[in-house]
């Protein structure tokens, strides 16, 4: 689990830390859970929409593969036009600092 949420990671492409050198879809995450199958083409078939509000696929289609669980507040950082409806979204932005929180539904 992460509770404290992440910097931000490139959805699709492991090991990508800058938003510059993102070739997917970029996102700052707040609290969430992971999951890591014994076989990561176990989620060929889920979805890998960080936005929708539901659990989804990072890492789709590599070893890396996982599920990411939104917890309340997951997308307090995420731009508002992309965090779901009823969800919040702060804005992200690389650099900000404090705390996680806030953002969920309500």
């Amino acid at each position: 689990w992460m509770l404290a949420g992440d910097m931000g990671e490139d959805n699709s492409t492991p090991m990508t830390m800058t938003q510059a050198e993102a070739n997917g879809t970029w996102i700052e995450s707040g609290p969430h859970l992971m999951l890591f199958p014994k076989d990561p083409e176990s989620l060929d078939s889920w979805p890998d929409d960080p936005f929708k509000g539901e659990p989804y696929v990072m890492f789709k289609g590599t070893d890396y593969a996982h599920v990411m669980i939104p917890l309340p507040g997951y997308y307090a950082y995420s731009p508002a036009d992309k965090a779901p409806k009823g969800f919040g979204g702060g804005g992200g932005g690389a650099g900000r600092g404090g705390g996680r929180g806030g953002g969920g539904p309500g």
